[in-house]
């Protein structure tokens, strides 16, 4: 076995269906042709617009830059050509080859279905077979191959049938079962609701107007055939069933596959591969089915999806239980682990950036978003399971690797971002296996990861919010010692031994200071005092500034002879400061204190009593002196 080739597909999961049949045969069209790794990068939505979650589901195809990718597919259906054409520009220069898959995107060479002859094929079936005169076009909304080309088939049929062609006729339009049901109302207002047919690119288009029809009391297709070049489960279990062309994805990604190969073994190949799409007749245009193999096929996938869709509501109840409430990433982490166990063991890797991790525990400040950079060098497993290592959590790697587990021929990996708007945490990687695209409450846990941490960022903000308010409320905004309110909730620490020792301090000269020298000079001598009072206690004492000019300790240490020194130790450091900061004024403090002792029968009260009389005594003793 040679080196395995790592190849990158670029692709979109808004449409679920036709995203796993892509996958499907590309990877195993690249796992029959020799030793590749499929790499997948894709998120849910089409890249329309500069929205702040566009922006975000983006960010995973910065990756590509950053590793060494022997070849790339890029498919169609992201939606934003300037993105696309970006896109390759970046992997060109990286010297990485391209192939478009359904697109065409500067010089590089595609394999695409030829819209101009699959419109042709429609049109001619409508004007020969049905005798129509009066066809309504409806393309996609932007810039688009297959509109252009289909548009271009649209004229050029009607002036070979002699019929003329109308501006008024065509419409382009986003995709929606809405806007397709508004199609109606614009017939109206151009005046076009005499077409005897309609062509619709997309299926859901020619869903919406089918279904505003029958509301209307028309029918399909008595009153007007209907037409899709998006040949799909949706076209074939509707009713009536859609007449359309099927896009050929599996000839068509095989091919891609094919001449990327050819270009990695030096070979020439050539730009333009186009094929044709087989037209399938549907009761939309009155014309009886010639698929009915595939239609028992799509069939049975849809019952399998909708079997399975039912089993798996409580699941993604469960997810949002799981994921959305939790307190930590370690909990996080556990629960996604579980989750995944759950779903038969599949292998996954939850990967963080590093530098993210203390963000989202509110242990940083607020980190900029870079959307030119948005993965950090060093990342972080928050959480994975691989057969090769099992249970991973806390793994660091460099980004350049994607994740620390190397590629065996066969590997198919889907990398999709970990993101909340524009803010990019990381990314998901699941191993060999076409989740999160071949099941629907895999989306719903993808988007449960993406807002669990978000959730958990707000709990952890709020957590530090109550924990700073608290400290705050139980603090003195001038000293920084605790006060009064924190007495009441930690003095019973102390108190409850029976063995414990209350000091009350009151503050010589204060009033003096005040009245002469102003009151900052006062807010500052009681800082000096409460500094004193820190060097002279241990760090077990309970210190509080008690009120205005009073400080009460509560403490373990019942020691007589400590408490005995204690206030020649803290008016000897209060003299120091008032040395150190040549201050034109004197500290000085009185001191008293009771010891209580679990033998006798006293109340804290009457402890703080005695501390406090002793207190009055030693000022008055002072003041002789």
């Amino acid at each position: 076995m040679g080196r395995v080739k790592k190849i990158a597909l670029i692709i979109c999961a808004s449409n679920f269906e036709r995203q796993k049949r892509v996958v499907h045969e590309v990877h195993e069209a690249l796992s029959s042709m020799g030793d590749y790794a499929l790499y997948v990068f894709t998120n849910y939505g089409i890249y329309v617009g500069d929205s702040p979650y566009i922006r975000g589901a983006k960010s995973i195809y910065e990756l590509l830059k950053l590793h060494d990718f022997d070849g790339c597919i890029i498919d169609s259906n992201l939606g934003n050509p300037d993105m696309e054409c970006e896109l390759v520009s970046g992997l060109k220069q990286c010297g990485i080859p391209v192939i478009g898959l359904n697109v065409i995107l500067d010089d590089i060479p595609f394999s695409i279905l030829d819209g101009y002859s699959a419109q042709v094929k429609l049109m001619e079936h409508l004007i020969f077979e049905h005798h129509c005169t009066k066809i309504n076009f409806v393309g996609f909304y932007g810039a688009d191959i297959f509109t252009d080309q289909a548009l271009a088939a649209y004229k050029d049929s009607l002036e070979k049938a002699g019929l003329p062609y109308e501006e008024r006729r065509v419409i382009k339009q986003r995709v929606s079962i809405e806007n397709g049901r508004d199609l109606y109302h614009t017939f109206k207002e151009r005046g076009t609701d005499d077409a005897e047919a309609t062509i619709c690119l997309h299926d859901v288009m020619a869903i919406g107007l089918c279904l505003e029809m029958a509301d209307r009391g028309l029918s399909v297709p008595e009153d007007m055939l209907l037409c899709t070049l998006n040949y799909s489960a949706n076209s074939i279990g509707f009713r009536p069933s859609l007449t359309g062309i099927d896009r050929q994805d599996e000839y068509v990604s095989r091919k891609a596959c094919e001449l990327l190969c050819d270009m990695l073994e030096g070979r020439e190949v050539p730009r333009e591969n186009y094929y044709e799409g087989q037209i399938f007749y549907g009761q939309s245009c009155a014309c009886v089915s010639n698929n009915v193999e595939y239609e028992n096929g799509i069939y049975q996938d849809i019952i399998l999806n909708k079997i399975e869709a039912g089993s798996q509501i409580s699941l993604m109840m469960n997810y949002n239980d799981a994921l959305e409430t939790v307190e930590s990433l370690q909990e996080l982490g556990n629960n996604i682990f579980n989750i995944m166990q759950g779903q038969k063991g599949r292998e996954f890797l939850m990967c963080f950036n590093k530098r993210d991790i203390g963000y989202i525990l509110n242990e940083v400040d607020e980190l900029p978003t870079d959307e030119a950079h948005p993965f950090d060098e060093e990342m972080v497993v928050i959480i994975g399971n691989t057969k090769e290592q099992g249970r991973i959590s806390g793994m660091e790697y460099a980004l350049k690797d994607l994740f620390p587990m190397s590629p065996k021929s066969g590997d198919i990996f889907i990398l999709m971002p970990v993101h909340r708007n524009d803010r990019v945490y990381g990314y998901v990687v699941f191993i060999n296996n076409y989740i999160p695209i071949d099941m629907y409450n895999h989306r719903i846990l993808h988007e449960s990861i993406c807002t669990s941490i978000e959730n958990l960022r707000r709990q952890m903000i709020l957590r530090n919010s109550i924990r700073e308010l608290d400290e705050l409320h139980m603090h003195d905004a001038l000293t920084g010692l605790y006060n009064r309110y924190a007495q009441e909730r930690y003095a019973n620490r102390y108190i409850g031994t029976g063995n414990y020792t209350v000091v009350m301090i009151d503050m010589d000269g204060l009033k003096n200071i005040n009245d002469t020298y102003g009151h900052l000079a006062g807010n500052n001598a009681l800082s000096i005092m409460a500094d004193a009072l820190r060097d002279c206690v241990d760090m077990s004492d309970l210190l509080i500034r008690y009120a205005g000019d009073e400080f009460l300790i509560i403490s373990y240490n019942t020691n007589q002879e400590y408490w005995g020194g204690f206030s020649e130790r803290l008016n000897a450091t209060l003299a120091n400061y008032v040395h150190l900061q040549k201050l034109p004024y004197e500290l000085g403090a009185s001191v008293g204190y009771h010891i209580s002792q679990d033998t006798e029968d006293i109340s804290f009260d009457d402890c703080y009593q005695q501390a406090d009389s002793k207190m009055y005594l030693n000022k008055q003793a002072r003041k002789v002196k």
